[in-house]
């Protein structure tokens, strides 16, 4: 009968299981021992069994994956509804910045919908100031499209789930306006339809509470913020992509928010802000983003800043006057350079195949300040990803007999192709 019933069960399926717990008889030859009755196992034996919700009712022929959470205890507290392509890359970036005690990434698996990372918070963490610095992170925010905050209580079946949040509105009253969103968004129409049928003030804009349900894990989790803790000020409906950005000039090229994350990331900003670089040399910089940023006192605060680039350079890049633009190939740039000052830091985010970039490093080598700060974008310009991995891998070795503290990394604002890496010079 167990094994018949065991047939008719799909992954995700919700079980309810009547019956009472004791502990097994004890082992053989432990009769005599003073540890017999505590020797057996503790065991769940099931009078009654029932599947209150399948999973295929709910979510239908999709599959949905979730990362393991091995070290994780309880639930996640918040979760942040991203693109596929970044799920993996706002985890990762939210562990590195210290922002939570832990990430995971749950998604329906088929490749085109949104993902969910989740975050456990530290205990009596406090969400607004949380969410704010999420959003107001460029790099954060040009990937976050939805924030969700929850309670604790993980429920097994969406109807538990619809429950419990439509207890939480009905607390607030029918005169607050509520906007309801759900993780994965297939099932939002569902459960608005259901909430709207209670008559409650479920609206799109002018709200003041957010209804949140989200799927992950294996269960569901609901939850009730006023607005203001999930959307921070003046940003309209649910968009909060422009919430609280710093303050860059986002008219140079969006290849500059690389270098921002880059600094953010690399462990660097406090000791350059301390001590600001005296020199930086930015190869491949047309249209100048990154010279820009290397030159922004709020961000990199380099003295001087070489833009090496045969190409023009946007107007405003140089008009603060840190930024000087050596319209030229680089291993011309490196002789005109010859003047005795060291180059404190080096970047180059060029189109060219990643040998190349570490070419130029070993070109400037004797022009570097120990200690010099490195930041090379490397670019598959190969026509295989095994082929660029190997070429990777034979960089980053090239790297490490210069360099210390090689790190390599996909930030946020790298594209699909592109990797990013960090070092210190060694000399």
């Amino acid at each position: 009968a167990v094994g018949a019933f065991r047939d008719k069960l799909r992954a995700g399926d919700a079980l309810k299981a009547i019956g009472r717990w004791g502990r097994g008889p004890p082992r053989m030859g432990e009769a005599d021992s003073n540890e017999a009755p505590a020797a057996g196992k503790m065991s769940f034996r099931v009078s009654k069994l029932e599947v209150p919700e399948r999973f295929q009712s709910i979510h239908g022929d999709r599959c949905f994956i979730w990362t393991p959470q091995p070290h994780a205890e309880g639930a996640p507290s918040l979760a942040l509804q991203c693109a596929p392509a970044q799920a993996i890359r706002l985890a990762e970036y939210c562990n590195e910045a210290g922002m939570v005690s832990f990430c995971a990434v749950a998604a329906p698996l088929n490749g085109v919908e949104d993902r969910a990372v989740l975050l456990w918070l530290p205990k009596e963490a406090d969400l607004e100031p949380l969410v704010k610095q999420l959003a107001g992170d460029a790099n954060v925010g040009n990937c976050m499209r939805r924030a969700f905050a929850v309670e604790p209580t993980r429920h097994c079946t969406l109807s538990d789930a619809m429950g419990r949040l439509a207890a939480l509105l009905d607390e607030k009253g029918s005169s607050c306006a509520v906007r309801v969103q759900v993780f994965p968004r297939y099932l939002e129409q569902k459960v608005i339809s259901d909430l709207a049928d209670a008559q409650r003030n479920l609206v799109c804009v002018s709200f003041s509470h957010i209804a949140s349900l989200f799927y992950a894990d294996g269960a569901y989790q609901v939850g009730v913020a006023q607005r203001e803790q999930l959307i921070p000020e003046g940003v309209c409906g649910m968009d909060i992509l422009d919430a609280g950005r710093p303050k860059m000039n986002s008219s140079i090229c969006r290849a500059q928010l690389k270098l921002f994350e880059a600094l953010a990331r690399s462990g660097w900003a406090e000791e350059i802000a301390a001590k600001p670089p005296h020199r930086a040399v930015d190869v491949g910089a047309a249209p100048g983003g990154w010279s820009f940023c290397l030159a922004d006192p709020s961000a990199w605060g380099c003295a001087e800043v070489f833009a090496v680039d045969p190409g023009l350079l946007a107007p405003e890049v140089s008009e603060g006057g840190r930024v000087r633009h050596l319209q030229m190939r680089w291993a011309d740039a490196f002789k005109v350079l010859k003047d005795g000052c060291p180059i404190d830091v080096l970047t180059c985010d060029a189109n060219i195949p990643c040998d190349q970039a570490l070419d130029l490093l070993i070109a400037a080598e004797e022009q570097l300040a120990a200690g010099a700060y490195i930041v090379l974008t490397f670019k598959n310009c190969c026509r295989t990803k095994h082929e660029f991995a190997r070429l990777k891998a034979q960089q980053l070795a090239r790297l490490q007999e210069l360099c210390s503290d090689v790190r390599e990394v996909q930030l946020l604002a790298n594209r699909k192709l592109e990797t990013t890496v960090f070092a210190r010079y060694s000399g």
